[in-house]
């Protein structure tokens, strides 16, 4: 892969990572949330100014996402989290 992933590359990541932490229902709910934000990306003549939108609607998509899988509160408020990295 190119050092530098093109818009598409890194929507298609995005729906992936997505994909894994959350149902299919919660994604469709965000996602159409952006549907109009979308649908009016058609009335755009310059293919730049299309990509620079499309791209801050799915990084406008991708932070919804985020912050609703971090939302998430554990069932034990006292338990640590571990991080993958750690060596304890």
């Amino acid at each position: 892969m190119h050092p530098r992933m093109s818009f598409i590359e890194k929507g298609l990541n995005l729906v992936n990572q997505i994909l894994l932490v959350m149902t299919k229902e919660e994604y469709l709910a965000l996602a159409a949330e952006r549907y109009d934000e979308l649908k009016a990306l058609d009335k755009i003549d310059s293919f730049y100014d299309y990509e620079k939108e499309f791209e801050k609607i799915f990084n406008k998509l991708g932070r919804a996402v985020l912050e609703k899988k971090i939302s998430d509160v554990p069932a034990d408020r006292r338990k640590k989290k571990h991080s993958q990295n750690s060596d304890t």
